[in-house]
This record gives structure tokens, C-alpha cells and sequence, in this order.
């Protein structure tokens, strides 16, 4: 609903303008400019740059020291410059008017805000200088001129393809077959012709005792896979899913427990929100995890939520910067944005 609030309210604002208002400085984020929102989000919908936020109060310990950090530590300062900056004090109307827009209603808080006025990510009165360290570092790096990747090859991928079955990312799974399989390498023309007859599969009990047969774990998950694949060209598509809970499940690690729920229910159509909510607070406890990470990028994706999806995918791609899959879905994400950004730019309504 917050994201909601402030798309329409951004457009309530928008449309409260005077024809021809020109962008002054103090909207265009040389520095930090005050409370206009409006302002400020049609300058983002025209260069396509995020709306950093900061909410303070008046009497605020915390907020001077997230003030100081924002505006004067050297660290800082220079990764806040892709930014439209606005800085709202509650202890002014026009501030207090725009952070109830924006549902801000405890200081310190820090928010971010795409292109579309869709929210990115926000933090509430603890505000650690590890968090904004990385979260301008996500947008800094976004601004920076890319370079086209060479593409990875079939062993990276092949690592991660292990890795996305511990995680339970079985849409990554299929991609990265997928991909593989349109390359024609060597190895998928070797896992295609060996894909398992599955006769012998008619219960739940004869797939877990096939796999519960194999005791090393990289064997495991490359026959989890081809079982998986056969059983889906058979048209049994729940068999395939079983053979996958199966193998997340013996290759369990609690740490993972969230990610794996995530990318199940998400596999499965289920309700996301609640499992949105509690990935958010997975990341909170471990901010450096990329299974959460990239949990949290596959749900907000499912549920529409492009800029979040490609936010986390970013913080993904800081701690794992080498990870073939990571650089292929933030390509993947960064094409999207693009597309969103500018349909948005020439259809502001």
C-alpha cells in the first residue's frame, strides 16, 4: 500500500504544478534540496535517477548523526550524488506534509524511491552506516558506465546451477538450462542424452529412494536435475517439483530456510507478501546473505515489484560480484528497468 501512496500521491502533486514550472536547482539534487516532491519526481521521470530521501526531526540524536553522515562523511557524501536528494524536516509543514505522502511517520528515516515513484527500499531510525554504505554503493554502481560481460561459460554456470538447487531457485534452475541447452556445450548435450528413464517413478517414495541412493552431494543434485527435467518432458510436472523438494531438503541448511520457502512458494503461486515481509527481515539479520538476496529479487519480480527485484539483485552483485547467474539476471533486470523507466518517462499519467 506505501508503494501505492506514493505513486498517487507524487501525481496529486504533479498535477498541483504550474504549467511550465522549471526545474530549479534545488530540485535537481546539486546538494540537498528541501520538500519538493513534485519537483522532484518529474526530474526523476525525465533523467531516469532515483529520489533519495531523508526525514528528520527536531530534538533528534540520531537524526544529526545520520545528517552528518549523509551530508558531510567523505565516504559517503560522493555515492550520493547520483541522486535527486530531498531532505525533509517534520518540523516544517511542507516537510511534514511530504513525509506523511510518504508514510514516513518515525526519524530518522532513509528512503529511496525509483524512477516510477515506486519505493525502493527504506530504514527507520536505526540507520547503520554499514546500510547506507551499501545502499549508495547499489546506486552508485548503477550509474556507472557499463561494459558489455563476455558470457559466462558452461563451468560457471554449471556452479551456480549447483548452488541455485541448494537455494531452491528452480525458475534459475531452468534458465540456466535453458541457456546452456541454446549454446549446444558439450555438457548439455551430455545431461540431455542422459536424461533417466522414469518408469520406475510412480510415488513419491520410488523418486526419494532413487535419489536417497546417491551419497555424494554433486552427484545428487546433477541427477535431482536431469530427473527433474525427464519427469517434466513426461507432462508430470508435480512429480518434477517433488524431486526438487526432495534434494533442497536433504541438502538442507537452516540459514537457508527462508530463501528455500521463498523460492518454493513462489514456484508454487502461493502469497508472497507475508513471505516478503519475512525475507526483509532475514535481510536485516544477516544484510550480506545472496541466498536472501536473491530470494527476495525472484519474489518482488513475481509480484511486480521490478525496481526492489533489481535493487536486491544489486546488493547481490556487490558481495558475489563474480557469480555467473547474478551477472546474468541483474543484465536481465537492468533491461526491465530501462523498459519501465522510459515507458514511464513519455507516459507520466
Amino acid at each position: 500500500m506505501r508503494n501505492w501512496a506514493c505513486a498517487v500521491g507524487v501525481l496529486v502533486f504533479a498535477l498541483s504544478l504550474p504549467h511550465g514550472a522549471e526545474e530549479t536547482d534545488g530540485a535537481t539534487g546539486l546538494g540537498w534540496a528541501g520538500a519538493d516532491l513534485a519537483q522532484a519526481q518529474i526530474l526523476a521521470s525525465r533523467t531516469r535517477r532515483p529520489i533519495l530521501v531523508f526525514a528528520r526531526s527536531d530534538d533528534c540524536l540520531a537524526c544529526d548523526r545520520v545528517e552528518e553522515r549523509l551530508t558531510l562523511n567523505s565516504d559517503i557524501v560522493p555515492l550520493t550524488e547520483p541522486y535527486i536528494r530531498l531532505l525533509l524536516s517534520t518540523a516544517e509543514p511542507q516537510g511534514a506534509a511530504t513525509a506523511a505522502l510518504l508514510g514516513i511517520t518515525l526519524t530518522p528515516t532513509v528512503l529511496i524511491l525509483g524512477p516510477d515513484g515506486m519505493e525502493a527500499i527504506r530504514s527507520e531510525q536505526r540507520i547503520s552506516f554499514a546500510w547506507l554504505m551499501e545502499q549508495l554503493q547499489v546506486i552508485t554502481r548503477r550509474h556507472q558506465e557499463r561494459e558489455a560481460d563476455a558470457a559466462p561459460s558452461a563451468a560457471a554456470l554449471g556452479r551456480s546451477l549447483a548452488l541455485l538447487l541448494d537455494w531452491g531457485d528452480l525458475a534459475g534452475v531452468e534458465r540456466i538450462h535453458v541457456r546452456l541447452a541454446a549454446e549446444g556445450t558439450q555438457a548439455t548435450q551430455q545431461m540431455t542424452d542422459a536424461l533417466p528413464g522414469t518408469h520406475e517413478i510412480s510415488t513419491q517414495a520410488d523418486l526419494a529412494t532413487l535419489l536417497d541412493r546417491l551419497d555424494d552431494p554433486g552427484e545428487m543434485r546433477r541427477k535431482t536435475h536431469l530427473l527433474a527435467l525427464a519427469l517434466e518432458q513426461e507432462g508430470r510436472p508435480g512429480m518434477s517439483l517433488a524431486a526438487y523438494h526432495h534434494i533442497i531438503a536433504r541438502l538442507a541448511v537452516d540459514p537457508l530456510s527462508e530463501a528455500r520457502a521463498a523460492f518454493l512458494a513462489a514456484r508454487q503461486s502461493l502469497p508472497l507478501a507475508g513471505i516478503l515481509t519475512r525475507l526483509d527481515s532475514a535481510r536485516a539479520a544477516d544484510p550480506r546473505s545472496v541466498p536472501i538476496l536473491m530470494a527476495i529479487a525472484r519474489v518482488a519480480e513475481e509480484m511486480g515489484r521490478i525496481y526492489k527485484s533489481y535493487h536486491a539483485l544489486e546488493a547481490a552483485a556487490l558481495y558475489a560480484p563474480a557469480d555467473a547467474w547474478i551477472t546474468l539476471e541483474l543484465h536481465r533486470l537492468h533491461l526491465l528497468v530501462q523498459i519501465r523507466s522510459r515507458k514511464l518517462a513519455h507516459e507520466p499519467a
